[in-house]
């Protein structure tokens, strides 16, 4: 039985000990806990693939600025990995066991301006996902603390997904 499978069978199997009354208010809870438990571990191995990436672009990349966005990044987002384990260690989160280290990432691209080009691509792209991930756990998200992280996380990947797009336009001006 996979673990999230036993998890609900563990919740359901306690529902007719509450109260009549509590049963839809501890079915609700439990849903949002465990929405919102997926959501940290999904945080989580998304942002270790952007940590991924970003190292790429200081170790591969060949564009000053490629390499100085990817240093800034990075960082960033060492301390979003740490904010989001701290927290899911605080309020006990099982993971339901996606969280792996990521594999080598790549790019395939020959040229160093292809390249560079397809890295800041990829790290956009990556941070359009985060962020829709984001917006999306605002709507649903019920833990204070968690709500919270929500909330200033946010503007900083949309900062991240900014200076990517930026530099993407700059690698398409530079063809010009």
């Amino acid at each position: 039985m996979k673990p999230i499978q036993l998890l609900f069978s563990f919740a359901i199997a306690a529902l007719p000990l509450l109260p009549a009354g509590a049963q839809t208010t501890e079915r609700a809870k439990t849903v949002t806990a465990t929405k919102e438990a997926e959501f940290v571990e999904d945080v989580i191995e998304d942002n270790l693939q952007e940590i991924a990436m970003l190292k790429l672009g200081l170790t591969q990349g060949t564009d000053p600025e490629i390499k100085a966005h990817a240093e800034h990044m990075l960082a960033v987002h060492y301390m979003i990995d740490s904010v989001f384990r701290e927290y899911g260690a605080h309020m006990e989160v099982e993971y339901m066991g996606k969280i792996d280290q990521p594999g080598k990432k790549s790019i395939n691209a020959k040229t160093s301006r292809a390249w560079d080009e397809e890295w800041a691509d990829e790290v956009a792209d990556m941070h359009r996902k985060m962020i829709s991930r984001f917006e999306m756990a605002q709507g649903y998200v019920r833990n204070e603390e968690l709500k919270a992280i929500v909330d200033r996380t946010l503007p900083i990947l949309r900062e991240h997904r900014d200076m990517a797009i930026a530099e993407q336009r700059r690698m398409a001006d530079k063809k010009k």
